[in-house]
């Protein structure tokens, strides 16, 4: 038998400082204002955007082992330094197609985004690619699909993480509970990840509940991006107090039912 439940998640009010309202990121304009030439015949498209109005836009052009930055968000890929070089994930075995990618820092006004990270990874490096529906439809499509991680450091105001100058870590990891990220053949339709924008808390994988079983649920923080596989979750350590738990509140559809319990385990 098919039966819905109905969930909602509440967290106390240690987020109330980063409540702003989020950003309409399906009206922000996926256009490149000039591209140099690509090695690869398919580049992919990525857009970082940054800050909690989103206002700064930072393209991310990936032709094969070289990925292209556009670092002062001017909407040129052909400027002197936007190359990063790729190191080989796994230099132990050369038919791993997987690379990381190390961008560094990004000034942004009086900010610093530091430690920006791209890691590429094909069906040996993540299992994702060959288990997930998603990741199988890309393999369907393209035998050297990637799974994605973007992570970096940034500064939020009233927060304490583990990086450099108390900076919040973010990360896009590979998939949420939406989906898988993947990057796309034309910047129209590329997905966007946003780093610095107002926090929410959100299933990181899709919980599947059974009568009379018991389920897992995975929870996290951080900021929605348009498109699946785009949420950037924030590194809880230092972050929420030990003592701050998430409550999920599960309402049964076609009866009257109603649980309530606290989720006080990490990971």
């Amino acid at each position: 038998m098919n039966r819905v439940w109905t969930l909602s998640v509440v967290i106390l009010s240690v987020f109330s400082a980063n409540a702003a309202t989020a950003t309409d990121l399906a009206k922000i304009d996926r256009s490149i204002a000039k591209e140099p030439t690509y090695e690869t015949k398919h580049p992919k498209y990525c857009l970082l955007v940054l800050g909690p109005e989103a206002k700064t836009r930072v393209w991310l052009a990936l032709d094969g082992h070289m990925l292209y930055v556009d670092r002062n968000g001017n909407g040129d890929l052909t400027e002197t330094g936007e190359k990063v070089l790729g190191k080989k994930t796994n230099e132990s075995d050369p038919d791993d197609g997987g690379y990381t990618f190390e961008i560094g820092d990004l000034h942004v006004g009086s900010r610093v985004y530091k430690g920006i990270t791209v890691v590429t990874m094909d069906r040996k490096g993540q299992s994702a690619l060959s288990e997930s529906p998603d990741g199988r439809a890309a393999l369907r499509r393209d035998a050297r699909a990637h799974a994605y991680i973007v992570s970096m450091y940034v500064e939020t105001p009233g927060y304490v993480g583990k990086g450099e100058g108390g900076r919040v870590q973010q990360a896009v990891n590979t998939d949420d509970a939406s989906g898988l990220l993947q990057f796309s053949d034309r910047p129209d339709q590329a997905p966007i990840l946003h780093f610095g924008g107002s926090w929410q808390i959100t299933l990181a994988r899709p919980p599947v509940l059974r009568c009379g079983q018991e389920t897992e649920w995975f929870l996290g923080f951080g900021t929605p991006g348009l498109g699946k596989g785009t949420f950037a979750f924030v590194a809880y350590e230092g972050v929420v107090p030990p003592r701050i738990f998430p409550k999920v509140d599960l309402h049964f559809e076609s009866q009257t039912f109603h649980a309530e319990c606290e989720l006080k385990s990490r990971c």
